[in-house]
């Protein structure tokens, strides 16, 4: 029961690493783009 609730409760965790690391690449690749006169899209 206690590896359950660490496994429920450690999801969220890694959730937001994960989207974090993409935000911070996304947000990278913006910028460097808008740099280079590239469009976003």
């Amino acid at each position: 029961m206690l590896a359950l609730t660490i496994y429920v409760l450690a999801w969220p965790v890694v959730v937001a690493g994960v989207a974090f690391f993409i935000a911070r690449a996304f947000i990278s690749e913006a910028r460097e783009g808008k740099r280079n006169g590239e469009p976003l899209i």
